[in-house]
């Protein structure tokens, strides 16, 4: 019966042998290749003065849906990867750079709240007017500053 420490140390040698590794080599045959955006870019700088409609039926015929290389197209002339002269496409790069960053971040609308004024604020706003115009006071203010205004005026004279 073998003893525990040569059991041990078969199974420690065993477990410290190097392991075979697996080394991957990438074959261009294993490149993506139906990537369209770069495909219909390269398409247009291929062949310059190329008409949108006809590029989009040859890359049609390639594969490639119509309805997404004419997104790409207007995607490429709003991001001025490319440029229209009398209905031909010109690329105004040698390479494609994506658009889809400077595009995509579009301004948010913030609404502002407008902190209704007091009739002290009002009255210091228009202290000293030329012509006092009842109007033109009420055509300056929000509608939350002129009902609050009326709240002010009607506790003033009472209502």
């Amino acid at each position: 019966m073998p003893d525990i420490q040569t059991e041990m140390t078969k199974l420690l040698n065993e477990w410290n042998k190097a392991e075979p590794t697996i080394t991957q080599s990438v074959s261009p045959n294993m490149l993506i290749t139906n990537n369209v955006t770069r495909i219909t870019f390269n398409f247009i700088r291929d062949n310059p003065g190329v008409s949108s409609r006809e590029a989009v039926k040859r890359l049609e015929s390639q594969g490639f849906k119509p309805s997404s290389t004419s997104s790409l197209i207007t995607r490429f002339l709003r991001g001025k990867l490319v440029r229209m002269e009398n209905d031909g496409l010109f690329a105004t790069t040698n390479e494609y750079r994506s658009v889809f960053k400077a595009t995509q971040s579009k301004p948010k609308l913030v609404a502002k709240v407008v902190k209704p004024a007091s009739v002290a604020q009002v009255a210091s706003v228009h202290a000293a007017p030329v012509t006092f115009d009842p109007k033109h006071i009420l055509n300056s203010l929000s509608l939350y500053q002129a009902r609050d205004l009326y709240v002010e005026l009607k506790s003033l004279f009472g209502g």
